[in-house]
């Protein structure tokens, strides 16, 4: 015959936490600025993020610590906000850098960033850089690079103020 053995017993299976890093993109396309302006943000170029994984979607449950853009360049400002008409600056901590403010695990909804009146062109290799991670646990920093590109725009002349001079024809003293 055969014989049966029977067994019993219990065993604990852990689960450690792991970060589950951010996942976005991030384009920021737009026009010249002409310095005219009515609103601080006016003009300034919108990131348009696309959020694929945030640290606040329900299946992932963890905290976005901080925010901020890095490689912003003197002379051009950030700005963030509901709205770009309820837009404030945001905190340069130098060097580039700008704090992003985070509410309730979130970004807001409105960053932008201005460049400086008449500047056109492309600046390369920016970075929104996301502090994350599990409660508990050390931060972890995601970086998504992206590129600010500003179109040039024929601005036209606005006014011609022209400096008058007299003189006798030909008299070349002057």
């Amino acid at each position: 015959g055969s014989t049966q053995v029977l067994s019993s017993g219990k065993s604990n299976i852990v689960i450690d936490a792991v970060a589950t890093p951010p996942d976005l993109s991030v384009v920021a396309e737009g026009d010249e600025y002409n310095g005219k302006g009515t609103t601080p943000a006016d003009d300034a170029v919108k990131l348009d993020i696309t959020q694929t994984v945030m640290p606040n979607d329900p299946n992932v449950g963890e905290n976005l610590y901080s925010a901020f853009l890095k490689g912003i360049p003197s002379g051009f400002l950030v700005y963030v906000g509901a709205d770009e008409s309820s837009a404030v600056l945001a905190n340069n901590a130098g060097d580039g850098i700008w704090s992003i403010p985070t509410t309730g695990n979130k970004l807001p909804d409105y960053i932008s960033i201005k460049p400086p009146a008449y500047w056109s062109g492309t600046l390369p290799d920016l970075n929104l850089v996301l502090m994350t991670g599990e409660a508990g646990q050390s931060a972890v920093a995601t970086n998504f690079k992206f590129d600010l590109v500003v179109n040039p725009v024929a601005n036209g002349i606005a006014e011609i103020t022209p400096t008058y001079s007299f003189n006798k024809e030909g008299d070349k003293s002057v």
